[in-house]
């Protein structure tokens, strides 16, 4: 082979390599990647609300012996009610405000519902409520007058063994009260008609929540919940609401059965606390 033809094949071998190189660069080789399919999650019962507040684990006055609720009017202060009574108190003004989930003892919101020592309540120095145009849901003892009514609301109202679900029309929201816990949670009612009710066997004698409260009862534990088996029932109802004021995060709430329930939402959540007011008559 003579020199020039040497030289042209190395040329082209030069070419053919660098060819090679250059589509390489181009278009790599990658590894296939193995069809790896998501599975679909279940479906997750939200809050009607935000996430829960934090300062819930510190209001704990409501459940506290010998502590009972009272509306706040126009000038309380956290001192004053506990100076007002005349005995001294094993609780501090401080103490009180952490107890209410309160920021200021000398701010307090009128109409909110606080829990305090009953002496304060029994105290002298409280004036004798004067006639009112409106009364209070359950024959509520308050030194002012309601500012509207109690107002009818359509929805449906279970009763549980230690709770009530209440739901209502006008918002498309389920409120679980439990009176155990002294708390509420608010739900928005997602059931849709076709859906399964929980299969859960109640005992002789209770029975197992269906359609919307049965949903959001099996998401709380169904029977092992706080709530526990419901007593009777689903039932379309009127249901009763008063507000405890007109800046107040309290509102009354009147069942067919006869209960009222002072709940107190805390701003911009799904939660709150529930006091029981006026059991159902005997």
């Amino acid at each position: 082979m003579n020199k020039p033809t040497r030289l042209l094949i190395a040329v082209c071998v030069t070419l053919v390599l660098s060819i090679t190189a250059l589509t390489f660069a181009q278009n790599p080789i990658t590894p296939s990647i193995p069809d790896v399919r998501t599975p679909t999650p279940n479906p997750v019962i939200t809050a009607a609300r935000p996430a829960q507040d934090a300062r819930a684990l510190n209001c704990a006055g409501y459940t506290l012996p010998d502590f009972v609720p009272y509306v706040v009017q126009a000038g309380d202060t956290l001192r004053d009610l506990l100076g007002g009574s005349g005995v001294p108190h094993t609780v501090t003004v401080s103490q009180l405000a952490t107890l209410n989930c309160i920021d200021d003892p000398d701010a307090l919101p009128i109409g909110a519902v606080i829990y305090v020592p009953r002496d304060v309540l029994e105290s002298p120095a409280q004036a004798t409520p004067e006639i009112c145009a409106h009364e209070w849901l359950g024959s509520i003892p308050n030194l002012t007058c309601p500012d509207e009514s109690a107002r009818v609301v359509s929805g449906a109202y279970q009763p549980f063994e230690n709770g009530v679900m209440l739901w209502f029309s006008s918002v498309q929201e389920i409120y679980v009260i439990d009176l155990e816990n002294g708390t509420l949670q608010i739900f928005e009612d997602t059931y849709r008609e076709g859906e399964l009710s929980p299969d859960a066997v109640a005992p002789q004698g209770l029975l197992t929540p269906v359609r919307g409260f049965g949903k959001i009862w099996s998401y709380l534990g169904a029977e092992r919940s706080s709530l526990g088996w419901a007593v009777a029932p689903e039932a379309g109802a009127d249901i009763l609401i008063q507000p405890a004021g007109r800046t107040s995060y309290t509102t009354y709430i009147g069942t067919p059965d006869g209960q009222v329930f002072a709940i107190t939402e805390l701003p911009g959540t799904s939660q709150g606390f529930v006091v029981q007011v006026a059991a159902p008559p005997m």
